[in-house]
């Protein structure tokens, strides 16, 4: 029997690169979040990042258009404001406490990440929007540069509750598609890719820091196996190839992915007939 495309080939698909991030660690969940367009609620931790990130943003592009740096106590406004935003929206444990969060931005991770950071790093870009073009799979992979600085790097951060792996920068599926959607947008490589950690407080507000990964510098070659892999994922979503990976994956849990239930009542294999992917192709950022 001719198994029929859950996607037929003549359908161009815009994906951003955080469904390709997503399908590679989990299908069933890309299939939930991207095809299906299921929303949870983000953690504490998802919705720091997004509070801290936005703070950012507005320093660099301060940065950028007035040529001086922003003041710390505007960029702890910002992350005040956005808190403020979100904090209704988050899905907090039990024995969480949002103001203790929220100082927790505002007094340790900001004043560390603004010193060590901020105020060193010297903006070219901010906030670029870029496209991987897939043509053998009629596909764009879409996402954004958050900073590309003058000696022409591409910069992100991420906030994180331990120190990272040193092949956590080298492996990312992130640095390889900036990499690739700098070389389409720009007709060169960049300089190369850091990875910004800052690394929240653990046993008391104020012992944040911030550490920075080695400098990874991405060859053609290695951009079009990476490419490849793309294509291939493309092709896997085309088919409707969408399962849980539940080996070896301590994000498959209850606690972890708020698609378990869903999940585990085998409701993936139920792709349906395809609509479109919920992917905000036509916005520059990227979703939370």
């Amino acid at each position: 029997m001719k198994q029929i495309k859950y996607i037929d080939d003549k359908t161009k698909l815009v994906i951003r690169t955080s469904a390709i991030k997503t399908y590679l660690r989990c299908p069933a969940q890309c299939f939930f979040r991207y095809f299906k367009g299921l929303v949870i609620m983000p953690s504490s931790s998802m919705m720091m990042g997004s509070c801290f990130h936005k703070s950012a943003e507005h320093h660099y592009k301060y940065k950028k258009e007035k040529g001086k740096n922003s003041k710390l106590s505007t960029l702890q406004d910002v992350f005040h404001d956005e808190f403020k935003l979100r904090k209704k929206s988050t899905q907090w444990n039990k024995d969480e406490k949002p103001d203790v969060f929220e100082k927790e931005g505002v007094d340790s991770m900001l004043p560390v990440y603004y010193k060590g950071g901020a105020i060193i790093l010297e903006p070219k870009e901010v906030e670029i929007p870029v496209k991987i073009t897939l043509e053998d799979a009629n596909a764009e992979i879409t996402g954004t540069l958050d900073l590309i600085l003058q000696d022409e790097t591409i910069r992100d951060h991420k906030t994180k509750k331990r120190l990272p792996n040193w092949l956590d920068p080298i492996k990312s599926t992130q640095g390889y598609s900036y990499s690739l959607g700098y070389l389409e947008k720009f007709g060169k490589l960049p300089k190369g890719f850091n990875l910004d950690y800052i690394i929240r407080s653990r046993n008391a507000i104020g012992d944040a820091k911030i550490e920075t990964s080695k400098t990874i510098k991405h060859k053609k070659d290695e951009l079009e196996t990476f490419k490849t892999l793309l294509e291939r994922v493309v092709n896997s979503m085309r088919q409707g190839n969408f399962y849980p990976c539940s080996e070896n994956n301590f994000l498959c849990s209850p606690t972890m992915c708020g698609f378990w239930d869903i999940c585990h009542k085998g409701q993936w294999k139920n792709t349906g007939v395809f609509t479109k992917t919920f992917c905000r192709n036509s916005e520059e950022v990227e979703e939370d």
